[in-house]
């Protein structure tokens, strides 16, 4: 399918309805897709041509995608994607890594190249809930965020090179770090898992093999 006329950045699946898929690219548009009408967008939405890198939807709503511009988090209704619902200014750098936290909270994480990590809550976007700098590796990048949906539990990626994987877990009041987890490859993507109260990560890495923590 024909879909962006640069590179696409992101694609996420809404969780809410399998058929819906967003796409974001750098020719500073988002598109929704219907994956039962294969060549026709269903919305297009208006970045004033700025360049996008993460698009998520939300678990706890179907109509709610967050999308990363710079270092600003932009919140959209996708039944009116003429403009944004709310802006969120995340960080002064660059936002590399995003994802909602559980299906049933309206809490997002980011994570940017100055290696910060930020807990928003989307009813309340103008003030971070917490901020953390889990930064075993000097000036690291977080180049991905991840969470495990039905857990809360949040991956977050520092640097690509002999990466480092950071588990997060957030109680009522503060957010607390599991043991890190080191990878000798250059990793490009992330996926942890909670299953039985234990989790694991899998990372792929640029020769496409994937890797499991032991």
């Amino acid at each position: 399918i024909p879909a962006h006329s640069r590179s696409v950045t992101d694609l996420d699946w809404s969780w809410k309805r399998p058929d819906l898929l967003c796409s974001c690219s750098h020719d500073s548009q988002i598109k929704l897709w219907d994956t039962r009408q294969r060549r026709s967008t269903v919305a297009v939405f208006d970045t004033w041509a700025d360049s996008t890198r993460k698009a998520r939807f939300a678990r706890h709503h179907e109509s709610i995608v967050a999308t990363a511009h710079g270092g600003e988090v932009r919140l959209w209704d996708i039944r009116n994607p003429a403009s944004p619902t709310d802006f969120i200014t995340a960080h002064t750098s660059r936002i590399l890594g995003m994802d909602w936290v559980s299906e049933s909270s309206r809490e997002l994480v980011t994570g940017s190249e100055d290696g910060g990590i930020r807990y928003w809550d989307a009813n309340s976007p103008r003030v971070f809930q917490h901020t953390i700098a889990p930064n075993p590796q000097a000036d690291a990048p977080v180049c991905c965020i991840v969470s495990d949906p039905h857990e809360g539990v949040v991956a977050a990626q520092l640097g690509r090179r002999n990466a480092t994987v950071v588990l997060l877990s957030k109680g009522s009041s503060e957010v607390s770090s599991l043991p890190a987890i080191a990878f000798e490859d250059t990793v490009k993507d992330v996926v942890v898992l909670v299953r039985n109260g234990a989790a694991r990560v899998y990372a792929l890495n640029d020769e496409h093999t994937i890797l499991v923590d032991e």
